[in-house]
């Protein structure tokens, strides 16, 4: 006898299986499934899984198979970080990242307006070519974002001025932690992704756009994290936290911002298979 399970249905069994292994891990099915069950029965001696966190690469000797690990990237204390950058459509921050197959990233960000948030395409077109970005489709007005791969893509909908959290890279595409699509294609930009706009070709186009925090992941550990703040000249700018640096913008006049805020700290979740720490996608 054949039966079907249904969406909610798969998303109950993720989540317990999330609960009894204490990780809020995106689950493919069937194989992170499988995965993580054995995870949990295998985990931390007797079927119980320990939770470790600190603020380097965990030991190798530490936990047993199964267990989890959170690393955190601390902030400084005596910065003033604010809620959000906004533009107007003359600013904008050259990342100095390209596109590449190793690379992801999670930008919270609201759309004000049928425009780029970030991006970088090596065809003026936007269409046929490498293409990393998150963009605004016009023709469905403010509700519509697309995140934007090599010759793809791909549409999740979101309400006027919503707060988005999009999480996405070579495996996948999270909005606001939910799964949206699986096994993205290529994305490769011989350009810089360019903050508050795009970049086509060699060309920067600045664009209105407000982002609360845009963090990118090369093999999964950060390599850049922007967050909202203000400098010891009092102006709004991104501090890169990897490096410890203001970062303000390269076109012209200056961002506004929110009001002070205590922002989250970055974190990254390991998994022990097989004797070896893994980070969680």
């Amino acid at each position: 006898m054949d039966y079907k399970v249904t969406d909610s249905e798969l998303i109950s069994i993720a989540n317990a299986i999330r609960t009894k292994g204490g990780t809020s891990a995106q689950l493919e099915f069937p194989t992170e499934f499988v995965s993580a069950i054995n995870d949990i029965s295998g985990g931390g001696g007797g079927g119980v899984v320990q939770t470790y966190e600190g603020t380097s690469e965990p030991s190798s000797s530490l936990g047993s198979n199964g267990d989890i690990y959170f690393r955190r990237y601390e902030l400084p204390s005596n910065i003033n970080f604010v809620e959000y950058l906004q533009s107007s459509g003359t600013q904008y921050i050259d990342t100095g990242i390209k596109g590449s197959q190793s690379l992801s990233c999670e930008v919270k960000f609201v759309m004000l307006e049928p425009t780029a948030v970030l991006g970088a395409t090596d065809n003026s077109s936007n269409t046929g070519s490498a293409m990393f970005a998150i963009l605004q489709n016009s023709v469905s007005g403010y509700g519509c974002n697309d995140v934007s791969f090599y010759k793809n893509n791909f549409r999740v909908f979101s309400d006027v001025n919503k707060v988005n959290v999009i999480k996405f890279g070579q495996k996948s595409i999270l909005q606001d932690n939910v799964r949206v699509f699986v096994d993205a294609p290529a994305f490769q930009t011989s350009g810089n992704i360019i903050l508050f706009g795009f970049r086509l070709n060699s060309e920067v186009k600045a664009r209105v756009a407000k982002i609360m925090r845009a963090t990118f992941f090369q093999n999964g550990l950060p390599i850049k994290d922007y967050v909202p703040a203000k400098d010891s000249n009092n102006v709004a700018c991104m501090y890169e936290s990897i490096s410890g640096q203001f970062v303000n913008t390269s076109g012209s006049d200056s961002f506004t911002s929110g009001s002070v805020v205590t922002p989250e700290t970055l974190t990254v979740e390991y998994r022990k298979r097989n004797g070896v720490w893994q980070i969680e996608d």
